[in-house]
């Protein structure tokens, strides 16, 4: 049978006017009074003849509520300055719940600073990636966590893959869910996620690398004075590693070893636990051999910098500059390892050589096969792509 409304009616809150009022009958429902004194404040008579004082608005659209306490235990002077302090809380555009006010700003600040930089598999990459999503959040930086509700995540979201492409959406949508998800595991808030119901756009898979033409480009720009050493280095062992642009910005000189047999590679650490270990070919030991030679005071890195972390950060407007003037604007840091895989491809590689050389993590069952896999033909493999490349570039070492 469907419950009857609750009936609703304005009322003067005296303690005489609460104590006369009857209990509603159980197929009535609750009883609800609201006080013509102060907004927001109502009472309720249940079935069961308690009585409670409740503070009810609409916050940011969405109905909201609190019950402050029963009936006579709270009396109404009591129950009013209550709601009292919460309406000016509203109106200053505060949380009326929240003590302290905690804005989405606080949170996302925090949750970066004492979660990615401290439990992230990769700490520099993931703190430099929520920071870059931060500027499409800004508008909610003062915001009470409390009232942002799912439909301004639905429509910033929209918005950005309108303005910005899928991918700015997505990785903005997925910094959000998390920076929340973790303000409620610390108990910095009590809400629900805004964003947990809002699905991510399909994102169509890349496949960018270079062509000959390009190669013959790039290595033409790089090879001119305008481009400094240490991006000519950068990008062309990030080209001949296959590398991740964070592993090869912390690249360090103790990470380069030696087989039994001479040959020397890279054990690049892995968030994992366990490195991964990448030939070194010709060509790229002869850039680490020019960076050893000029290295300075024991320096570790292979591409030390001034900032806190004293290495090299990210390239980003030296490479931006770089491929505009080798007319490749569309290519990225990350289509240089791409674009290894692709050449040792068409020079006959298998996918397992492909995926070792790259450090590719597979959960398909292929990690078995790579486990048992040597060096060697990773390092042949390699060697192709590299000798190919140049070739195609005009350059013969």
């Amino acid at each position: 049978m469907k419950r009857k409304k609750s009936p609703r009616k304005a009322l003067n809150f005296t303690k005489r006017s609460l104590e006369s009022l009857e209990a509603p009958s159980a197929e009535d429902g609750r009883a609800i009074y609201h006080d013509t004194r102060e907004r927001g404040l109502i009472f309720v008579v249940y079935p069961s003849g308690e009585r409670s004082f409740v503070w009810y608005r609409k916050v940011r659209r969405r109905p909201t509520f609190r019950t402050l306490g029963p009936f006579p235990d709270l009396t109404i002077e009591q129950a009013r300055g209550k709601a009292s302090e919460m309406n000016a809380r509203v109106a200053q555009g505060l949380d009326p719940f929240e003590p302290e006010g905690i804005t989405f700003g606080v949170v996302y600040d925090r949750y970066i600073k004492e979660w990615l930089a401290t439990e992230a598999k990769r700490p520099d990459h993931e703190m430099a990636a929520a920071e870059a999503c931060k500027r499409y959040l800004a508008q909610w930086s003062g915001l009470p966590l409390s009232q942002l509700c799912s439909d301004d995540v639905v429509r910033l979201h929209g918005h950005l893959k309108e303005k910005h492409g899928v991918f700015a959406a997505n990785r903005t949508l997925q910094y959000l869910k998390a920076a929340i998800n973790w303000a409620r595991r610390a108990r910095l808030f009590g809400g629900n996620n805004p964003a947990a119901g809002v699905g991510i756009f399909k994102e169509p898979k890349r496949k960018r690398y270079l062509q000959p033409d390009e190669l013959k480009r790039l290595f033409k720009t790089m090879n001119r004075s305008e481009t400094s050493d240490d991006l000519r280095h950068f990008v062309s062992l990030a080209l001949f590693t296959g590398a991740r642009r964070n592993d090869l910005a912390r690249m360090r000189w103790e990470q380069i070893c030696m087989t039994a047999t001479g040959e020397q590679f890279w054990a690049i650490p892995d968030p994992k636990g366990e490195p991964y270990n990448v030939p070194l070919t010709a060509p790229a030991l002869r850039i680490l051999a020019e960076r050893r030679r000029e290295r300075k005071d024991g320096n570790p890195w292979v591409f030390p910098g001034a900032g806190k972390s004293g290495h090299l950060q990210d390239p980003k407007h030296g490479w931006t500059t770089l491929r505009r003037r080798a007319k490749i604007e569309d290519v990225r840091l990350h289509d240089l390892r791409r674009t290894l895989g692709s050449w040792q491809a068409a020079q006959g590689a298998s996918l397992h050589i492909i995926g070792k050389s790259l450090g590719h993590a597979d959960n398909s069952g292929a990690t078995a096969i790579y486990s048992q896999l040597q060096l060697d033909p990773v390092r042949n493999s390699m060697k192709k792509a590299a000798r190919a490349m140049l070739l195609t570039a005009g350059r013969r070492k």
